[in-house]
């Protein structure tokens, strides 16, 4: 089968898909470059296809590999997530101004869009940790990262006990100091560990 990344011929007589796999990624490698998805004669293939073993369908007579980058696409995914802690501390003090002011109904509709953002950037950090089959190695900080989410993520607990028990005094303590610093906390580990990725982007 002929054998290509993205647009450049690697070979043209690959035995077996595995084959293959196996020259494209060194094509990649020599690159910088990561495999990342495969099209069998057109046909996208799923992950669970894109297999040293070989699992390919049968009679394939071009296998197209699609290459990225690694680093610079987890230190992208690291800076987006980062980007957004911001807007969710911003939440959180707006909720701890209403709650101030006895505002309870605007404090929970601050506090619902902080939390919903926050489950947006948590899912996004945990893919970008995930990416070390991606990058041949472990995303530099990431133990940082997910002490900083555990801390973050027990801070909202407490929060949640706290909103349910209607200790108004311990929720504007949670809000003003306890969640903005461990936000911003995994807001600064996030941005080390892109930079220490993509120097200098």
């Amino acid at each position: 089968m002929r054998v290509l990344l993205d647009n450049d011929l690697v070979a043209i007589d690959a035995p077996t898909f595995a084959e293959a796999l196996r020259l494209a990624m060194a094509y990649a490698g020599a690159r910088g470059l990561s495999v990342i998805g495969a099209v069998a004669d057109g046909r996208t293939l799923a992950p669970e296809e894109i297999d040293a073993s070989g699992v390919a369908p049968p009679d394939v007579t071009e296998a197209r590999f699609l290459a990225c980058n690694a680093r610079e696409l987890v230190a992208d995914a690291l800076r987006t997530c980062g980007g957004s802690i911001p807007a969710i501390v911003q939440d959180l003090g707006a909720a701890g101004d209403a709650i101030a002011r006895s505002e309870v109904e605007a404090a929970m509709t601050s506090l619902g869009a902080a939390i919903g953002l926050w489950q947006q950037v948590h899912a996004g950090l945990t893919r970008a940790l995930e990416a070390e089959g991606l990058l041949g190695a472990s995303v530099p900080g990431g133990d940082e990262i997910r002490a900083r989410l555990a801390t973050a993520a027990t801070g909202l607990r407490s929060l949640r006990d706290a909103v349910g028990v209607q200790d108004w005094s311990r929720v504007a303590d949670l809000l003003s100091f306890d969640l903005a610093e461990a936000l911003s906390a995994t807001r600064t580990a996030v941005a080390a560990a892109a930079d220490r990725l993509l120097p200098g982007a």
